[in-house]
């Protein structure tokens, strides 16, 4: 089968997931990629690539321009439209809403429509209630083409399309997955003088990393905080560790390569998902880091948003708590320091990655949507 993708940029250090997949996806499939920006090329290599020559601010001004005033005929139609001829495609995958705009856009001034199949993964749906009300019209517009239909990683984003008006049978869940890359399971420990936490993804306002932080300086001495990752509030986060004076308890990595972010994660007792609703809206729709800890065997402490209870399993993965409680936070901390407690947490997390969001699982519950899809 030929499958070709659009993506904005290609590939985006948090966006290894869309990577990963298109990487597998090549065992069994002709796959082509159109982006508007190449990035990580060399830690994340790809020879089937075709870059917009357009300079990427332009776009990014000119597909702004083209929201508000409904304009199709900027400069990308062409361009795309010369990749999909040229490629005939069976199925056209579009990674995010905003990519499935732009290519409905293509396909709908084409004489064959070729199935689109729009991966919707969170911020992209999370945020139109209270967004752009044109990009909130586009979106549903997508809904009503008999041709395009979506994806969602979890039920409950599936649930968030459906609110906004996307059909239900337009719509399939289709897990996340992590890609094991040999990492074993970790040891848990009992060590009663030393807790290690860890967290991990961008330092944005919706990952809630300030009751972290606070729920840490609530705690003993021994819990110490590793933050994995870069982002607009890094400073602000920084200063607020410095004002509460836990700086030897808090560490900051920054943005690290997928396999340090794994390296980092096995030296780490516990992690935390403390993610809120933010106040653009956006909400954790799954959390590919969260699985990734559970794959090492991590019991998990998380915010009871968005996919976050549906990945536990409802609490039986590790403990749940209200979002923006640094007191709940600071109690479930103190709550895992139960050794056994740990361990059936650890047990139940590992046992549930492995038999439902493997790679494999994704690629197989793929392969079926683009066979339905032609």
């Amino acid at each position: 089968m030929r499958v070709f993708h659009v993506v904005e940029q290609f590939s985006v250090r948090s966006e290894t997931f869309i990577y990963d997949v298109i990487c597998e996806l090549d065992k069994e499939h002709a796959n082509r990629i159109y982006t508007f920006n190449r990035l990580l090329a060399h830690e994340r290599p790809y020879n089937k690539v075709v870059v917009h020559k357009m300079n990427f601010l332009l776009f990014r001004i000119l597909y702004k321009l083209m929201k508000v005033l409904r304009v199709a005929s900027v400069p990308y139609i062409g361009s795309i439209r010369r990749e999909i001829n040229e490629f005939k495609p069976q199925v056209i995958h579009a990674h995010f809403s905003s990519m499935g705009i732009l290519v409905n856009r293509v396909v709908n001034n084409s004489k064959g429509k070729i199935p689109v199949l729009v991966s919707c993964h969170g911020s992209d749906v999370n945020t139109l209630p209270d967004g752009s009300k044109q990009i909130l019209r586009e979106f549903l517009e997508l809904g009503k083409n008999d041709h395009v239909n979506f994806t969602a990683p979890s039920e409950f984003l599936k649930d968030k399309m459906i609110s906004l008006g996307i059909p239900k049978n337009k719509i399939f869940v289709l897990s996340n997955s992590y890609k094991s890359h040999g990492y074993d399971r970790v040891a848990i420990h009992h060590n009663p003088n030393c807790y290690n936490l860890i967290t991990v993804g961008r330092l944005i306002e919706c990952k809630g990393f300030e009751y972290l932080i606070k729920a840490v300086a609530m705690s003993d001495a021994k819990i110490r905080l590793t933050i994995v990752g870069a982002g607009e509030l890094e400073e602000q986060l920084k200063q607020q560790v410095s004002e509460l004076n836990i700086g030897e308890r808090v560490v900051f990595k920054g943005a690290l390569k997928h396999q340090d972010v794994y390296n980092e994660l096995r030296k780490a007792d516990i992690y935390i998902q403390p993610s809120i609703i933010a106040s653009d809206g956006a909400e954790e729709s799954f959390s590919i880091s969260t699985l990734e800890a559970m794959s090492l065997g991590l019991p998990i402490i998380a915010s009871k948003v968005g996919g976050l209870p549906e990945l536990l399993d409802f609490g039986n993965c590790g403990v749940l708590v209200e979002q923006k409680s640094e007191e709940k936070l600071h109690l479930a901390i103190n709550k895992m320091e139960d050794y056994s407690l740990r361990l059936r947490y650890s047990q139940n997390a590992f046992d549930r990655a492995i038999s439902f969001y493997t790679i494999d699982h994704q690629i197989d519950a793929l392969n079926e949507i683009y066979l339905k899809l032609i």
